[in-house]
């Protein structure tokens, strides 16, 4: 018989046994030689430990990590929207102030003021939704409301009605 029963035997990792109202019960499995004082060999012990409750609490300690990485990736993702959302505020700035700038000096009757002003209605729009990215990146939470899609502008129309259309029907 070999001095070290471990070398020869080692319990597989998932072993379970069936209680008597037939549950799983998983175990932890050990096995050690009995020698006499001689040295030899006259047989093993294999002990059985309860592992359900270690099982339970190492579920519910990888769960928690999941939930912590979860987490840290949102706060990355809500810092990337904050900084995309300040960087794309500063272009809209200028997009719209060149904008309100022409409007003011071009002639009612031009015909490319229709033009200018959809690039300044597309502005707008664009600075709302960068508000929005702004509120979501600091955590902060949003006022939901009600619009009567009938009382929208027709540029405004076009949009709620592509992005909604995926979802709803008219």
């Amino acid at each position: 018989m070999p001095e070290k029963l471990q070398d020869v035997f080692a319990p597989p990792e998932n072993i379970y046994l069936i209680s008597k109202s037939h549950d799983q019960v998983f175990i932890d499995a050990s096995v050690a030689p009995v020698q006499i004082d001689s040295g030899r060999a006259l047989g093993e012990v294999l002990a059985f430990r309860d592992a359900t409750r270690c099982r339970q609490n190492e579920a519910a300690l990888l769960e928690s990590e999941r939930q912590r990485l979860q987490a840290l990736r949102m706060e990355s993702i809500g810092r990337l929207a904050g900084g995309m959302a300040h960087e794309f505020n500063n272009l809209l700035t200028i997009i719209n102030g060149h904008a309100a700038l022409v409007l003011k000096q071009i002639d009612y009757s031009s015909q490319w003021r229709d033009g200018i002003e959809d690039i300044r209605r597309a502005g707008e729009r664009a600075a709302s939704l960068t508000r929005q990215l702004l509120v979501f990146s600091r955590g902060q939470p949003v006022k939901l409301e009600v619009v009567d899609r009938i009382r929208l502008s027709p540029t405004s129309k076009r949009c709620c009605d592509s992005y909604c259309a995926k979802i709803l029907s008219w």
